[in-house]
């Protein structure tokens, strides 16, 4: 009963940051006029050099794959030739639309090939190009974490920046093909792609639709959480530094969604490790233009495959007048005693689900069936735990997350969670009672758990000079997910009842989370040492803290304890 009632107990500690935990507030103090029209009105020669070219079948339609390579800018003296792939119809039908394909970070056009054959297959054209320093690219500007985010004498140093400005000279090339309709032109791409989508969506006034995957947004929460994208930032920047600062004010994807006028499908999943959620929906719900918005559960910075059909119909309807995908809304929220209850509309038959996951720290997002009356749909959840539940509305057809609804947060009144911690704590205290054990006997060993499971919890890990994080945040954002929450939850359960009813055991378990955190920070060092620093954190000093009072009040106690 004492490791039952300690086990729930840390399970509610976990909802202390409200899951998913906002880190950031949303910024405004943006700057893209750097940007102008990027490649639009650049009347410099393509000089495009064809490579070779194969024919294949696809999804049973003949596409042609051809190499190429074209001139994209001079800077710092360098000529910077971007080396692509086109992907056609082999035999266009008139005038098709043309899209920009652009790779994630450090990867390169053979990624995205998979993409770009799709769209052939679906009728369009399709460049998918290696960005500067990648693949068969000019290896300039280098793609280094410096390069990256030291923009605070010219945003146009930027690589980000010459990423984007390839890829608008990417349309120009597909303007200037003769099967290719110039009026026709959009861009797609993920991660970094993703965010160059948004950039020519918000720049280039020849894209007409724009399908960014996994583009993330609101670079502070990015920052702040422990996120992927510190792998990115150069070693020694701090959370003030003045590249990140500069960085975010010019190239946070936050700051050109408003500029959007093109449709847009928006594609991301809600345990993305680079982006937290919120920041997502805030740059998806600054775009003023039409659009979509496809969410993914428990999916992360990762391609998923649904959101090729997808992106294929939001093309034909941008492109060529097509049906328009299915668009959910939530009508009603509303929270009681008995649960959270959705009311929500659709324009699909297929499948309409809700969404949801509750405060506590690395609880999957779970499904629940909606019940249809005509055009409304209704469904209600009852969440373990109180505070705050995050919920969306999506479409499934054919087993794929079609489109979706912004996440939204509402305060519930969860009773189950509660309910039990109290009626196991009315139980174990009567045991307690009956059993005669002494609680001042106890106050060191139980005070020491208190340290460890303190300092584990509040700033476990962190950067030197940027947040530190617990466990409990670490599991959240991160694919480690329960694979670290749940020892955790039980080890320190066991640790606080031994404290409870074997106090003297208490030594021994204490220097566990010591040698466990330096492990864990010794193998991060090894593994992602050249990239990053982490360290452990002031937590770390409350962990070292535990074992070291059960010794000193071992040590210093003048008359023997009886345990």
């Amino acid at each position: 009963m004492t490791f039952s009632l300690c086990f729930l107990g840390l399970t509610a500690l976990g909802g202390a940051w409200t899951f998913p935990h906002r880190y950031a507030p949303v910024a405004t103090d943006f700057d893209t006029a750097f940007m102008g029209t990027l490649a639009a009105t650049d009347p410099t020669p393509l000089a495009i050099v064809w490579g070779n070219a194969s024919s294949e079948t696809f999804d049973g339609t003949p596409i042609t794959i051809e190499e190429l390579s074209f001139f994209s800018e001079r800077y710092d003296g360098v000529d910077i030739r971007i080396a692509a792939a086109l992907v056609r119809p082999s035999a266009p039908a008139g005038s098709v639309p043309g899209l920009v394909v652009v790779h994630g970070y450090g990867g390169t056009h053979e990624s995205m090939m998979g993409v770009a054959r799709a769209l052939a297959a679906s009728g369009d054209a399709a460049i998918a190009i290696d960005a500067p320093d990648s693949g068969g690219s000019t290896p300039y500007p280098k793609r280094t974490p410096e390069n990256l985010v030291n923009v605070t004498q010219d945003p146009r140093a930027g690589f980000l920046y010459h990423v984007a400005y390839a890829a608008s000279r990417a349309l120009s090339v597909l303007e200037s093909l003769p099967y290719v309709d110039g009026t026709l032109l959009g861009v797609t791409g993920a991660s970094q792609g993703g965010f160059t989508s948004l950039y020519l969506a918000a720049k280039d006034p020849r894209v007409r639709a724009a399908a960014p995957m996994i583009p993330g947004g609101n670079l502070e929460e990015a920052y702040e959480a422990p996120s992927a994208i510190h792998l990115l930032l150069p070693r020694n920047a701090t959370g003030s530094d003045p590249r990140l600062l500069a960085f975010r004010r010019h190239f946070d994807p936050l700051g050109y969604a408003p500029l959007i006028t093109a449709p847009v499908l928006f594609m991301a999943g809600t345990v993305d490790e680079f982006f937290p959620i919120w920041g997502v929906m805030e740059t998806y719900d600054a775009i003023p233009a039409r659009k979509w918005l496809s969410l993914v559960p428990n999916f992360g910075h990762a391609g998923y495959l649904g959101w090729i059909p997808t992106a294929k119909r939001f093309l034909a309807w941008a492109f060529d007048g097509g049906a328009p995908l299915p668009d959910p809304a939530i009508l009603d929220v509303s929270s009681d005693l008995t649960g959270v209850h959705v009311t929500a509309t659709a324009t699909s038959a297929s499948d309409v689900l809700l969404l949801w996951r509750g405060s506590t720290a690395a609880e999957p997002w779970r499904t629940a069936p909606m019940a249809s009356s005509g055009l409304l749909y209704s469904a209600t959840v009852a969440p373990a735990w109180p505070g705050q539940v995050g919920l969306f509305v999506s479409i499934v057809e054919g087993g794929v997350y079609t489109t979706a609804t912004p996440v939204l947060a509402v305060e519930a009144s969860g009773l189950a969670g509660p309910a039990l911690i109290i009626a196991i704590a009315i139980v174990t205290a009567y045991l307690w009672g009956i059993l005669g054990l002494p609680f001042r006997e106890r106050r060191v060993p139980l005070l020491a758990a208190l340290l460890s499971v303190a300092g584990s919890a509040w700033a476990w890990l962190g950067v030197p000079g940027r947040p530190a994080w617990g466990v409990y945040e670490i599991a959240d954002r991160t694919s480690l997910g329960m694979f670290l929450l749940a020892p955790y939850l039980l080890f320190f359960s066991a640790l606080a009842a031994t404290a409870l009813l074997r106090p003297r055991k208490v030594l021994v378990l204490s220097w566990v989370p010591v040698l466990f955190t330096l492990a864990i920070y010794g193998v991060l060092h090894a593994l992602l040492g050249s990239e990053i620093a982490l360290a452990p954190s002031w937590g770390f000093a409350l962990i070292l803290a535990a074992p070291i009072l059960v010794l000193a009040e071992r040590r210093w106690t003048r008359k023997p304890r009886v345990y």
